[in-house]
């Protein structure tokens, strides 16, 4: 027996809906394996950690202007990622991430102006 493209995309369906995490179909010389991953933004039960811009300047969510934004909110972050970027007249410094956690808040836009040490945006961390 083999199964169809159709036939996959029931059984994906029909995972979905159901509360299991892994499932392993075995269909003659077939082994379909199905492993649910954890979303990241369930397990930060943590503390919200502040992000404050490093200097006065202006604000980019990426590491230039119109550059692709590092993160969005609910996005998971490694302490030390990219978060985004300050533009102090040409001298461009790339704010990173104090801790692990998911990103809860972005608060400047793409262009606006941050004053030293002003929260730009949050954290929350992972429970310990």
């Amino acid at each position: 027996m083999s199964l169809s493209l159709r036939d996959v995309n029931e059984i994906l369906e029909a995972i979905d809906r159901s509360a299991c995490d892994d499932v392993v179909l075995e269909i003659d010389d077939l082994t379909l394996i199905v492993r649910r991953e954890p979303n990241p933004a369930l397990l930060a039960t943590g503390p919200l950690i502040a992000v404050k811009a490093p200097s006065v300047g202006t604000f980019f969510s990426g590491s230039r202007e119109e550059a692709v934004a590092y993160v969005q909110v609910g996005m998971a972050v490694a302490a030390g990622a990219p978060l985004a970027s300050i533009r102090v007249m040409d001298l461009w410094t790339v704010v990173t991430a104090p801790a692990a956690g998911v990103v809860a808040e972005i608060r400047p836009r793409d262009g606006d102006l941050v004053e030293y040490d002003q929260p730009i945006m949050a954290l929350r961390s992972y429970a310990a």
